[in-house]
């Protein structure tokens, strides 16, 4: 097996440092990023506790061997990351041009809303594959939690929410979000949460497969449950799934609007609804 390059990010460090030890830590991550891209094989990019403000992380293009962003899985609360200005990200992390890059021990933020950013936690488009791999917490974001685009995002362990936004998951253009069937796995939500267009919103023939459960722990969501719109599809008891488990349906106040696609077997936008077997 070969060894996996590690680089250090810190509050305390500098981007004229090597990055490859504690004590040669980088300031920023997308230093880390791009020194990972110099390179072949495995990369963890391995973030101290701190803030990290006026982030925008982007990983473009395909590489040789996973990279992966690891904070702190005891406490992911205490590795903060937050949005910055730059527009033509419009994400604190983004992966794009087949980019694949994983996250655990880290809270996402993407607070920054100077028109016309409206910001996004983590954006995966034109064939980006983001994976959730640890814990991960969720905080607020001007736009979306998840945003997909001609993308892909692979959720294989639970995350909390702590932040509201307008949708949690964005996903569109033959996009895709699909979910682990793990028992020990599930959402929590940490504090009243308000999303101002839906919780979920999937169109363009895009497809959302969700398995994780959600645990309110007393709080409550309010908004629209999901949209469906131009052939998008939500399957919450897709094949795979743990009936035991699987919700039927997004947390939110109002019920889900199906306008054109699918929802769990059901096929909206002809003059009625029929249910489709496959």
């Amino acid at each position: 097996m070969n060894p996996i390059t590690k680089f250090y990010v810190s509050c305390k460090g500098s981007d004229e440092n090597c990055g490859s030890y504690q004590s040669k830590s980088f300031r920023t991550i997308q230093k880390a990023i791009d020194a990972a891209y110099q390179i072949i094989g495995d990369v963890q990019i391995i973030i101290a506790d701190g803030k990290y403000t006026n982030t925008n992380a982007i990983a473009s293009g395909c590489r040789q061997g996973n990279l992966e962003i690891i904070g702190n899985n005891t406490s992911p609360d205490k590795v903060v990351i937050d949005s910055g200005n730059d527009s033509n990200s419009a994400a604190t992390f983004w992966a794009v041009n087949g980019a694949n890059i994983a996250f655990s021990g880290v809270k996402i933020c993407a607070s920054t809303k100077n028109p016309p950013l409206l910001a996004s936690c983590i954006r995966s488009t034109y064939n980006g594959l983001v994976t959730i791999k640890g814990k991960v917490i969720f905080g607020k974001a001007s736009y979306a939690q998840i945003l997909v685009g001609n993308g892909r995002v692979i959720i294989n362990s639970g995350y909390d929410i702590s932040g509201s936004a307008q949708y949690h998951l964005f996903c569109s253009t033959s996009s895709s979000i699909a979910t682990t069937a793990n028992k020990e796995m599930n959402v929590n939500i940490l504090e009243n949460l308000s999303y101002e267009k839906a919780f979920a919103c999937v169109q363009t023939l895009s497809v959302v497969n969700w398995r994780l459960p959600f645990i309110l722990n007393g709080f409550t969501v309010s908004g629209i449950r999901h949209i469906i719109s131009d052939a998008g599809c939500i399957a919450m008891n897709a094949i795979g799934s743990n009936k035991e488990i699987t919700p039927d349906q997004f947390p939110g106040s109002e019920n889900g609007k199906n306008i054109s696609g699918f929802f769990n077997g059901q096929i909206f936008g002809l003059n009625s609804t029929k249910k489709l077997w496959f």
